[in-house]
């Protein structure tokens, strides 16, 4: 770019925006002709939806006194007029559809040439071969056909207020539809001792399906008709319209109502209703002329401001000239900050910023022309590469980390990124690479993993010398759990002995004896099976609780509490059953016995109590010795505190017993002074 002439930077980009103007100067004026005869079309389909409006209300009116007539042989003079109405309004739809033909008045006339089974309907009325139900069928059906063409408006345009306004109208249109359905259908009811199930499961349906649509009507329609119509709904006959509904519902037959009361009241709630509709529909169609107007408006602003393309231009050319004054500068800061280079097809560099330079320690002179393996760091696995060339010969860019070597032989790390160039024809001309330097995140990283290295070092260590220390007191405890089963296995063989020495030798009473050894000795193999298993490595998770590991627990420790007069007691609320790592627990929980049994011992407590409390995935482990001093609460976790260093204390069991329920086990170690000792809490 910087060999192009001043005159060529100039005249490229004035042309492209020339052309830019030109465009969408073109795009704009065939939208807003196209928004002028949407709008157009929506006004003709708007004031046909209104006639069609017109035709579902007499529809539904005439649906209303189809019911009472044939249920009650009442309301005959007002269908027949009703009947007269409904054809006057079918015959200017028609009317309209021939005179005004579009695609949308082409496909509705499919669905209103359904009305005809209107003459079929009445025929089977009038010559009583139909029920009110399937009468009340055939009408609905009707009515949805024609309902569901009109909501096809909403669908057909998308200028917000006006589809918020269509979709308030055609909701509303929807709730007279099945408020026309709960009048046809109060008819059957009012006056019937028994009505049917039926009827009345289709008379909640309607007030159910009308609650919708009146909520979605509220929901799009304006503040002002929204008002309105809860004026509406306040009057005094839609207050006895749900006075009488509630007393449907509430199976009271005497109502205060009869037929023709109830279709009067219904009638004129309905005829409130279109009111209304009508109000929306005049606001509709003036939110459209006004449309129309801005539309106009928006087209006299283009053509000036087609007018203006010439000053446009002219600024351009200011414009430019700025930009590429700009260019050089940013040319110059890229050479400066940007670690960059480019390659040819093999890899010879054949451009380099300046701050690739001044990181790799060459002069651009020592660069140019030699393979960009110039740099390359000889620990950078081969691997990176292949794969870096693989993708570039491909046409894929690639990303990643790269260590480098400097001229005189020190290393720094970037981020790189290449992309290939290509020709005209799609070949490969060179590379380009930007690089970021993170030579400093490298070394912190490094010094992280090494720094982690060693404290996980330190911590098997520490593990290792708690599971010493801890191996230490299991042989103490052993000897404890040995010591009463080898005395009795001793005493057991010499009365056996004694009874050989007799003349008649009792041999019931020596199998006896025999037997009461190999008792002695199966508790001797349970009791170092054991310890075996506490001291055995398992990393592997199991289905444990701590009722299981408390009383694996206590199996070894029992004789050594039971000899220094230590009264163990455990208290079990739940057993919850939960997936961990069952001997570290184990040893967790042998630690904080052993502590307490320690604590005791030294405070000389005169009723020495240890007391552990199971409640589903929480086990305390609490004793009397006295609690821990405040001065050193903070410090009972830390590596190789102990108050126990006169009695050879490691400082390691605490230390140990956190890092496995907080980090192994997922879990809490928690701790509090209570009733005169300590509490330690287990929670996984």
């Amino acid at each position: 770019m910087h060999k192009l002439s001043l005159r060529t930077k100039l005249y490229v980009p004035l042309t492209i925006l020339s052309l830019i103007i030109i465009f969408f100067s073109s795009i704009t004026i065939y939208e807003n002709f196209q928004k002028l005869s949407h709008y157009s079309r929506l006004k003709k389909e708007t004031f046909f939806m209104i006639k069609v409006a017109a035709l579902i209300y007499d529809i539904q009116k005439e649906r209303g006194l189809t019911i009472g007539y044939l249920d009650s042989g009442k309301f005959k003079e007002k269908l027949i007029q009703q009947r007269k109405h409904t054809d006057k309004s079918y015959k200017r739809i028609i009317s309209y559809i021939r005179s005004h033909p579009s695609e949308y008045t082409k496909g509705f006339s499919k669905t209103i040439a359904g009305t005809h089974s209107l003459e079929s309907i009445r025929k089977n009325i009038d010559n009583h071969t139909t029920t009110t139900t399937d009468a009340f069928k055939r009408y609905s059906q009707i009515n949805r056909k024609i309902l569901h063409g009109i909501t096809v408006i909403s669908n057909d345009f998308y200028q917000p207020k006006i589809t918020k306004k269509i979709l308030s109208y055609t909701n509303l249109l929807y709730l007279t539809e099945y408020r026309g359905q709960e009048r046809a259908n109060g008819l059957l009811i009012i006056g019937k001792p028994n009505p049917s199930p039926a009827i009345l499961k289709h008379f909640a349906q309607n007030i159910a399906v009308a609650k919708e649509h009146e909520d979605l009507f509220l929901q799009y329609a304006d503040i002002d008709v929204i008002i309105r119509y809860k004026t509406l709904i306040r009057s005094t006959d839609a207050l006895k319209i749900d006075m009488i509904e509630k007393e449907i519902f509430q199976h009271d037959h005497s109502l205060h109502t009869d037929p023709k009361t109830w279709f009067h009241i219904m009638t004129t709630m309905i005829n409130r209703i279109n009111h209304i509709g009508t109000q929306i529909q005049m606001d509709l169609e003036a939110s459209i002329v006004t449309l129309y107007h801005e539309a106009e408006k928006r087209f006299n602003l283009i053509l000036f401001l087609s007018i203006l393309t010439l000053l446009v231009v002219a600024g351009a050319i200011y414009i430019f000239t700025i930009m590429i004054k700009e260019e050089k500068l940013k040319h110059l800061i890229s050479q400066k900050y940007v670690i960059s280079s480019m390659t040819d097809r093999k890899g010879n560099i054949i451009d380099v910023s300046q701050a690739f330079c001044d990181i790799s320690g060459y002069t651009r002179e020592e660069l140019i022309g030699k393979p960009h393996n110039i740099v390359r760091h000889p620990e950078t696995p081969r691997n990176v590469f292949r794969e870096m060339w693989s993708k570039l010969k491909k046409g894929q860019s690639w990303s990643g980390k790269i260590k480098n070597l400097t001229k005189d032989g020190d290393y720094y790390w970037v981020y790189a990124h290449i992309e290939p160039f290509f020709d005209q024809k799609g070949n490969i001309t060179s590379y380009i690479s930007t690089r970021i330097d993170i030579t400093e995140q490298e070394k912190l990283a490094q010094q992280f993993d090494e720094e982690k290295r060693k404290r996980m070092e330190t911590e098997a260590m520490m593990a290792q010398q708690s599971r010493l220390a801890q191996m230490g007191e299991m042989l103490s405890m052993i000897a404890h759990q040995w010591r009463q089963p080898l005395t009795a296995i001793s005493a057991t063989s010499g009365t056996i002995y004694l009874n050989t020495r007799q003349p008649e030798c009792n041999r019931e009473a020596i199998a006896s004896l025999s037997k009461k050894i190999t008792g002695f000795t199966q508790h001797l193999s349970t009791t170092i099976e054991d310890f075996r298993n506490f001291f055995k490595p398992n990393k592997t998770k199991v289905h444990t609780d701590f009722k299981t590991i408390t009383q694996r627990v206590i199996n070894i420790i029992e004789s050594s509490l039971i000899n220094k007069n230590i009264d163990l007691q455990v208290e079990v609320k739940e057993v919850i059953s939960f997936e961990n790592f069952e001997n570290e627990l184990m040893q967790v929980i042998l630690n904080l016995i052993k502590n307490a049994e320690d604590a005791l011992i030294d405070n000389h407590i005169e009723n020495p109590r240890i007391t552990i409390l199971i409640d589903g995935r929480t086990i305390r482990v609490c004793d009397n010795a006295g609690g821990i001093d405040d001065t050193i609460m903070d410090k009972i976790y830390d590596p190789y505190f102990s108050t126990k260093m006169q009695k050879d204390g490691t400082g390691l069991g605490l230390y140990m017993s956190k890092i496995i329920i907080e980090t192994n086990c997922g879990g809490k170690l928690l701790h509090e002074n209570k009733d005169g000792g300590v509490c330690f809490t287990v929670i996984v």
